[in-house]
């Protein structure tokens, strides 16, 4: 048929399969010379908790923190620091959160 552009053939881009330990973040996963991230949560009470309540009590905390950095809030990824100081007055109770990468 004349007069009709010639058909282009569509050439789909080249497909690189990426590390199977990559992460989203474009490193790997356990790569050498890179450190785990510390995790220092500080908690400031009147009334001090015991450890497994203190810990449970910041379980959203600690959620939030992994999905932030990245990683999953396994123990063998972040490094998590756990602490508690007594305040005197209740108006000076609160949590500090510390991250080293």
């Amino acid at each position: 048929m004349a007069g009709l552009p010639k058909p282009v053939a569509k050439r789909h881009p080249r497909r690189v399969n990426a590390p199977q330990n990559a992460d989203e973040k474009g490193g790997t996963a356990g790569a050498k010379g890179r450190r785990k991230p510390t995790v220092y949560i500080v908690g400031f009470r009147c009334r001090s908790l015991d450890d497994d309540n203190f810990r449970g009590g910041l379980k959203h905390l600690r959620d939030s923190i992994s999905e932030r950095i990245g990683l999953d809030d396994h123990e063998t990824q972040i490094n998590w620091v756990y602490s508690q100081v007594k305040v005197d007055l209740k108006s000076a109770e609160g949590t500090l959160v510390k991250i080293e990468i």
